[in-house]
C-alpha cells in the first residue's frame, strides 16, 4: 500500500514557493493563471496601421514578432493570403523604407519610444 503522507491536495499551497510577482518579499501563492496573465500583460506591443489601396487596418503586434508573422497578419486581415506582400514605412527623412527582413522590423520596433507607438505601413503586392 502506498504511503499517502507525502501526497498533498492539488489546491494546497506548495511549501517551498517563490513570490514571482514581487521577488524578495514574503512568499505568496501564485496560480498558473496569474502567471500567464502577468506574462501576457508584460508583452510589449505596438499598434500597426497598414494601408492597402483604400483599406486601412489597425491591430496590436508584439514587438517580439518577426517579419513573417507581420506579413501573415496583414495578408490575412486584408484578404491577401495567397499573395506575396511587401511592407514599407516612411522614415524620418520622408523616404519609403522596405521591411526586407526581421532585422529591419526589429530596428523599426526598437526605435518605438513606448507601448503607445503606432507603426504606419504601406502594403504593396509583389509581382512574381
Amino acid at each position: 500500500m502506498q504511503n499517502r503522507d507525502h501526497l498533498t491536495d492539488s489546491t494546497e499551497k506548495p511549501k517551498n514557493e517563490t513570490n514571482i510577482i514581487n521577488p524578495g518579499s514574503s512568499p505568496v501563492y501564485v496560480s498558473p493563471k496569474q502567471i500567464v496573465a502577468r506574462v501576457v500583460s508584460d508583452i510589449k506591443k505596438v499598434t500597426v496601421k497598414a494601408t492597402f489601396k483604400d483599406d486601412i487596418i489597425k491591430f496590436q503586434l508584439p514587438t517580439s514578432s518577426g517579419l513573417f508573422e507581420l506579413e501573415n497578419e496583414v495578408a490575412q486581415r486584408i484578404k491577401l493570403q495567397n499573395k506575396r506582400v511587401r511592407l514599407k514605412y516612411r522614415d524620418e527623412d520622408d523616404d519609403m523604407i522596405l521591411l526586407a527582413c526581421d532585422a529591419d522590423l526589429h530596428n523599426l520596433l526598437g526605435n518605438s519610444p513606448s507601448n503607445n507607438c503606432i507603426i504606419k505601413l504601406s502594403i504593396q503586392l509583389v509581382d512574381e
